[in-house]
């Protein structure tokens, strides 16, 4: 989930109009960042295109990537969501992950009263 979340932030920087083209980060190779392109993008944060020969290529993201992102964008927030969920022994999936952060930021806007 860390390098889904990486890939967003990546995507986010890129100049409006321009695609992004997967690379190797965060200690993962080619084929492993492709395929986490191909997550996301399934999951519907992403829209672009992977290709067989080990490719791919971000359009944009998506609204509900943008709130993901928005939601995971303190790092404090997200090890915090993603501890609670391996504390409870659920999984890190986007959806679960994007729960765990709305409980935590709905929880943290209850204490502004």
């Amino acid at each position: 989930m860390d390098l889904i979340r990486e890939i967003l932030l990546e995507v986010e920087r890129q100049p409006i109009g321009r695609s992004w083209r997967a690379h190797p980060m965060l200690c993962h190779d080619l084929d492993e960042v492709v395929e986490h392109v191909r997550l996301a993008t399934d999951a519907g944060l992403l829209e672009g295109h992977t290709l067989i020969s080990g490719d791919a290529n971000v359009t944009r993201m998506t609204n509900a990537g943008y709130d993901f992102l928005e939601a995971s964008r303190q790092q404090t927030l997200w090890e915090k969501a993603k501890e609670k969920l391996r504390a409870a022994g659920l999984p890190t999936t986007v959806y679960a992950l994007k729960s765990a952060l709305d409980i935590l930021i709905r929880d943290g806007l209850s204490h502004l009263h």
